[in-house]
């Protein structure tokens, strides 16, 4: 074999083994960036303007109107999605919810989270959950 073909041949293998992780960079970069479109199509709707907006796992968002102060809230699952516009001038009180465990290994005691959620507590109704993170999901 000449070096010619070594090189080549040798370029062609680094190609193959790169190209899935562009693909799927490239492909979850187009995702994120439809539902984050998504997102500040449903604030308009509503007639808001978020000033301040956190996405995560292509499934969660959250952003804030400050002028307005409404909070819109997405989690979007694959067979169902809840949206929510919630009037901060009704809150009483929100808080976070952290459900965890303890596990046990040889390294020592690790506290793993499973759940957090906000819950909004308002004041002429009752709590309202919203979840912002599942491990199972």
């Amino acid at each position: 074999m000449n070096t010619g073909s070594i090189i080549i041949s040798t370029l062609g293998l680094i190609a193959l083994i790169i190209l899935p992780f562009i693909l799927h960079y490239l492909h979850k970069k187009n995702k994120d960036k439809k539902f984050m479109k998504d997102f500040i199509s449903l604030a308009e709707k509503e007639n808001i303007v978020i000033s301040q907006k956190e996405f995560w796992r292509e499934r969660y968002a959250i952003g804030i109107d400050e002028n307005l102060k409404k909070l819109l809230y997405v989690n979007k699952q694959k067979d169902k999605e809840q949206s929510t516009l919630i009037d901060l001038m009704e809150v009483d009180k929100c808080r976070i919810a952290n459900k965890s465990r303890l596990v046990k290994t040889p390294n020592g005691n690790y506290n793993v989270m499973d759940r957090l959620d906000l819950v909004f507590t308002f004041n002429k109704s009752d709590s309202v959950i919203y979840l912002m993170f599942n491990c199972i999901l």
